[in-house]
Protein backbone atom coordinates (compact mmCIF):
# COMPACT_ATOMS: atom_id res chain seq x y z
CA UNK A 1 0.00 0.00 0.00
CA UNK A 2 2.78 2.34 0.98
CA UNK A 3 4.41 2.01 -2.30
CA UNK A 4 0.72 3.67 -3.86
CA UNK A 5 1.77 7.01 -2.51
CA UNK A 6 -0.98 6.83 -0.03
CA UNK A 7 -1.04 7.48 3.73
CA UNK A 8 -1.44 4.01 5.52
CA UNK A 9 -2.91 3.78 8.92
CA UNK A 10 -2.91 0.57 10.47
CA UNK A 11 -5.82 0.38 13.84
CA UNK A 12 -5.14 -2.46 16.08
CA UNK A 13 -4.99 -4.31 19.60
CA UNK A 14 -3.26 -2.08 22.24
CA UNK A 15 -0.43 -4.87 22.66
CA UNK A 16 0.59 -4.72 19.06
CA UNK A 17 0.87 -1.33 18.61
CA UNK A 18 4.40 -0.94 19.62
CA UNK A 19 5.84 -4.22 17.63
CA UNK A 20 4.00 -3.04 14.64
CA UNK A 21 5.51 0.52 14.90
CA UNK A 22 9.31 -0.99 13.80
CA UNK A 23 7.31 -1.84 10.22
CA UNK A 24 7.92 1.30 8.89
CA UNK A 25 8.52 4.63 9.80
CA UNK A 26 6.25 6.59 7.84
CA UNK A 27 3.38 3.58 8.80
CA UNK A 28 0.69 4.92 11.26
CA UNK A 29 -0.38 2.44 14.20
CA UNK A 30 -3.09 3.36 16.49
CA UNK A 31 -4.22 1.54 19.28
CA UNK A 32 -8.15 0.30 18.94
CA UNK A 33 -8.12 1.87 22.74
CA UNK A 34 -7.71 5.33 20.88
CA UNK A 35 -10.17 7.07 18.30
CA UNK A 36 -10.59 6.28 14.19
CA UNK A 37 -8.55 9.18 12.96
CA UNK A 38 -10.05 10.73 9.36
CA UNK A 39 -9.43 8.21 6.79
CA UNK A 40 -10.70 7.92 2.95
CA UNK A 41 -10.75 4.35 2.81
CA UNK A 42 -10.49 0.95 5.09
CA UNK A 43 -10.14 -2.50 4.29
CA UNK A 44 -9.95 -5.61 6.61
CA UNK A 45 -6.21 -6.80 7.09
CA UNK A 46 -7.22 -10.00 5.62
CA UNK A 47 -9.10 -8.74 2.18
CA UNK A 48 -5.72 -7.10 1.36
CA UNK A 49 -4.68 -10.66 -0.73
CA UNK A 50 -7.79 -10.21 -2.60
CA UNK A 51 -6.84 -6.68 -3.48
CA UNK A 52 -3.48 -7.23 -4.63
CA UNK A 53 -4.65 -10.40 -6.39
CA UNK A 54 -1.87 -12.29 -3.96
CA UNK A 55 -0.94 -16.16 -4.83
CA UNK A 56 1.49 -18.30 -3.66
CA UNK A 57 4.03 -17.34 -6.06
CA UNK A 58 3.64 -13.64 -5.05
CA UNK A 59 3.35 -13.97 -1.08
CA UNK A 60 5.18 -10.86 0.26
CA UNK A 61 7.94 -12.46 2.69
CA UNK A 62 10.71 -9.85 2.62
CA UNK A 63 12.39 -10.74 6.14
CA UNK A 64 12.73 -9.50 8.62
CA UNK A 65 9.71 -6.76 8.53
CA UNK A 66 9.17 -6.81 12.46
CA UNK A 67 12.08 -5.50 14.71
CA UNK A 68 12.91 -4.87 18.24
CA UNK A 69 14.60 -1.62 19.80
CA UNK A 70 17.78 -1.53 21.01
CA UNK A 71 17.11 -0.98 24.67
CA UNK A 72 14.27 -3.92 24.93
CA UNK A 73 17.26 -6.03 23.37
CA UNK A 74 20.28 -4.63 26.12
CA UNK A 75 17.36 -5.90 29.05
CA UNK A 76 16.52 -9.22 27.90
CA UNK A 77 20.64 -9.85 26.57
CA UNK A 78 21.32 -9.37 30.28
CA UNK A 79 18.16 -11.20 31.53
CA UNK A 80 18.96 -14.27 29.71
CA UNK A 81 22.81 -14.98 31.28
CA UNK A 82 25.25 -16.63 28.41
CA UNK A 83 25.69 -20.07 29.18
CA UNK A 84 26.42 -22.99 26.47
CA UNK A 85 23.25 -24.24 26.80
CA UNK A 86 20.61 -23.93 23.81
CA UNK A 87 18.16 -21.17 24.45
CA UNK A 88 14.50 -22.38 23.56
CA UNK A 89 10.99 -20.42 23.66
CA UNK A 90 8.15 -22.67 24.03
CA UNK A 91 4.30 -21.96 23.48
CA UNK A 92 2.19 -24.87 24.24
CA UNK A 93 -1.06 -23.21 24.66
CA UNK A 94 -3.10 -20.36 22.96
CA UNK A 95 -5.98 -18.38 24.19
CA UNK A 96 -8.89 -20.01 25.97
CA UNK A 97 -10.87 -18.14 23.67
CA UNK A 98 -9.94 -18.87 20.55
CA UNK A 99 -12.39 -20.93 18.43
CA UNK A 100 -10.30 -23.38 17.57
CA UNK A 101 -7.93 -23.88 20.94
CA UNK A 102 -8.85 -27.16 21.65
CA UNK A 103 -7.50 -28.18 18.38
CA UNK A 104 -4.50 -26.50 18.67
CA UNK A 105 -3.42 -26.64 22.51
CA UNK A 106 -1.06 -29.27 24.15
CA UNK A 107 -1.00 -29.90 28.07
CA UNK A 108 2.68 -29.07 29.03
CA UNK A 109 2.74 -32.61 30.69
CA UNK A 110 2.70 -34.19 27.33
CA UNK A 111 4.28 -31.23 24.94
CA UNK A 112 7.53 -31.54 27.55
CA UNK A 113 7.76 -34.84 26.02
CA UNK A 114 9.90 -33.45 23.01
CA UNK A 115 12.86 -32.76 24.91
CA UNK A 116 13.08 -36.18 26.70
CA UNK A 117 17.10 -37.18 27.37
CA UNK A 118 17.70 -33.80 25.65
CA UNK A 119 20.59 -32.21 27.56
CA UNK A 120 21.90 -28.88 27.66
CA UNK A 121 19.14 -26.77 26.97
CA UNK A 122 17.17 -24.11 29.08
CA UNK A 123 13.13 -23.87 28.30
CA UNK A 124 11.66 -19.94 28.58
CA UNK A 125 8.06 -19.48 28.50
CA UNK A 126 6.55 -16.96 25.85
CA UNK A 127 3.33 -17.40 27.59
CA UNK A 128 1.63 -15.30 29.50
CA UNK A 129 -1.36 -17.23 30.35
CA UNK A 130 -1.85 -20.93 31.81
CA UNK A 131 -3.97 -23.23 32.37
CA UNK A 132 -5.12 -24.23 36.02
CA UNK A 133 -3.50 -27.93 35.45
CA UNK A 134 -0.33 -26.90 33.60
CA UNK A 135 0.44 -23.74 36.17
CA UNK A 136 0.25 -25.85 39.07
CA UNK A 137 2.56 -28.91 37.10
CA UNK A 138 5.40 -25.72 36.31
CA UNK A 139 4.93 -24.62 39.52
CA UNK A 140 6.11 -28.33 41.10
CA UNK A 141 9.17 -28.47 38.17
CA UNK A 142 12.25 -26.57 37.17
CA UNK A 143 11.89 -27.56 33.92
CA UNK A 144 11.22 -24.49 32.27
CA UNK A 145 11.62 -20.70 33.19
CA UNK A 146 8.42 -18.17 33.21
CA UNK A 147 8.49 -14.85 31.99
CA UNK A 148 4.43 -13.34 32.19
CA UNK A 149 5.33 -10.77 34.51
CA UNK A 150 7.76 -9.05 32.09
CA UNK A 151 5.75 -9.98 28.74
CA UNK A 152 4.12 -7.12 28.76
CA UNK A 153 2.94 -6.44 25.08
CA UNK A 154 4.42 -8.02 21.65
CA UNK A 155 7.70 -5.89 21.88
CA UNK A 156 8.74 -7.44 25.01
CA UNK A 157 7.91 -11.03 23.62
CA UNK A 158 9.90 -10.01 20.41
CA UNK A 159 13.21 -9.46 22.58
CA UNK A 160 12.99 -12.33 24.32
CA UNK A 161 12.27 -14.02 21.05
CA UNK A 162 15.70 -12.15 20.01
CA UNK A 163 17.81 -13.71 22.65
CA UNK A 164 16.96 -17.10 21.79
CA UNK A 165 18.07 -19.69 19.56
CA UNK A 166 15.07 -21.36 19.15
CA UNK A 167 11.32 -21.21 19.36
CA UNK A 168 9.12 -23.72 19.47
CA UNK A 169 5.15 -23.48 19.20
CA UNK A 170 1.83 -24.42 18.76
CA UNK A 171 -0.29 -22.15 16.32
CA UNK A 172 0.30 -18.96 18.15
CA UNK A 173 0.91 -15.37 17.47
CA UNK A 174 4.30 -16.07 19.30
CA UNK A 175 4.77 -18.38 16.34
CA UNK A 176 3.75 -15.88 13.71
CA UNK A 177 5.90 -13.31 15.38
CA UNK A 178 8.93 -15.33 15.42
CA UNK A 179 8.26 -16.10 11.88
CA UNK A 180 7.96 -11.95 11.25
CA UNK A 181 11.16 -11.76 12.80
CA UNK A 182 12.86 -14.56 10.77
CA UNK A 183 13.78 -16.13 13.56
CA UNK A 184 14.28 -20.33 13.56
CA UNK A 185 10.42 -21.17 14.55
CA UNK A 186 9.29 -24.95 14.44
CA UNK A 187 5.75 -24.77 14.67
CA UNK A 188 2.73 -28.04 15.71
CA UNK A 189 -0.13 -27.91 13.51
CA UNK A 190 -3.14 -29.56 14.02
CA UNK A 191 -4.70 -32.37 11.93
CA UNK A 192 -7.02 -29.54 10.04
CA UNK A 193 -4.93 -26.74 9.93
CA UNK A 194 -5.24 -23.11 9.74
CA UNK A 195 -5.14 -21.98 5.83
CA UNK A 196 -1.81 -20.42 6.33
CA UNK A 197 -0.22 -23.41 7.18
CA UNK A 198 -1.53 -25.35 3.98
CA UNK A 199 -1.29 -29.20 4.03
CA UNK A 200 1.62 -31.74 2.94
CA UNK A 201 4.21 -29.33 3.53
CA UNK A 202 7.14 -28.69 6.05
CA UNK A 203 7.99 -25.18 5.35
CA UNK A 204 6.00 -21.83 5.01
CA UNK A 205 5.89 -19.64 2.03
CA UNK A 206 5.44 -16.64 4.31
CA UNK A 207 7.86 -18.05 7.06
CA UNK A 208 11.44 -19.37 5.16
CA UNK A 209 12.90 -19.35 8.88
CA UNK A 210 9.75 -21.58 9.79
CA UNK A 211 9.81 -25.51 9.96
CA UNK A 212 6.58 -27.44 10.41
CA UNK A 213 5.28 -30.64 12.55
CA UNK A 214 2.06 -31.69 11.32
CA UNK A 215 -0.83 -34.44 13.32
CA UNK A 216 -0.54 -37.16 11.25
CA UNK A 217 -3.97 -38.50 12.85
CA UNK A 218 -6.70 -36.17 14.85
CA UNK A 219 -5.76 -35.20 18.47
CA UNK A 220 -2.83 -37.13 18.42
CA UNK A 221 0.57 -35.03 18.99
CA UNK A 222 2.26 -37.81 19.86
CA UNK A 223 4.06 -38.32 16.62
CA UNK A 224 4.96 -34.55 15.84
CA UNK A 225 6.07 -34.37 19.64
CA UNK A 226 8.56 -37.48 18.40
CA UNK A 227 9.86 -35.89 15.52
CA UNK A 228 10.71 -32.83 16.95
CA UNK A 229 12.80 -34.78 19.75
CA UNK A 230 14.74 -36.43 17.01
CA UNK A 231 14.87 -33.00 15.20
CA UNK A 232 16.72 -31.68 18.72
Amino acid sequence: LKNYNCKVILYVKKQLVSILKTLDEHISVIGMDEPIPKHDFNCPIMSLPLVFRTNLSNIPNTLPYLSISMKKKEIWEKKLKKTNNKKIGVVFSGSKNHKYDSLRSIEFKKFQTCFKDINSVELHSLMVDYRDGDKEYIKNSDFMISHEKELCDFSDTAALINSLDLVISVDSAAAHLAGAMNKQVWILIPYEPDFRWMINTTDSLWYPSAKLFRQKNKNDWDQPLKEINVAL
